[in-house]
């Protein structure tokens, strides 16, 4: 059985995420942020015509869902935290646990997995009980 490799730019893209994400950073080049109306904690680049936002809803914390590119919610802030669509879907974690949603908002892999980035080339990795896949 052949080890499965990360190609160091979709690692790299990987880091990126999380910090666009929880830092506010953006690449001129690279990111393309959509205007909106609502104050959020943290928006995201558009990538497959979406963007991830945050806001603090409550004293729980922060909720994630995702806005088009004209600033518009179209998936729900309820996500406890959500990463880029890669293929159509993205990996959203929702009471703990990751899964895959589509851009309408159904569950295509459960939520059950521990850890999860975006699908790119037909794949994803995703960690189940300490072990990555």
């Amino acid at each position: 059985m052949k080890p499965f490799r990360f190609k160091p730019s979709r690692m790299v893209t990987a880091i990126l995420v999380t910090t666009i994400l929880t830092s506010n950073l953006a690449f001129a080049e690279e990111c393309v942020q959509p205007q909106t109306n609502k104050k959020y904690y943290s928006v995201g680049c558009l990538t497959e015509g979406l963007a991830p936002v945050g806001f603090n809803k409550d004293t729980f914390g922060v909720k994630w869902g995702y806005v088009n590119k004209r600033g518009k919610e179209v998936i729900p802030l309820k996500y406890d935290f959500v990463m880029y669509f890669g293929e159509g879907i993205a990996p959203v974690k929702l009471n703990g646990k990751w899964g895959y949603i589509d851009k309408k908002m159904n569950e295509v892999l459960s939520f059950k997995y521990d850890s999860a980035i975006s699908f790119s080339e037909g794949i994803a990795p995703i960690k189940l009980n300490d072990k990555w896949g």
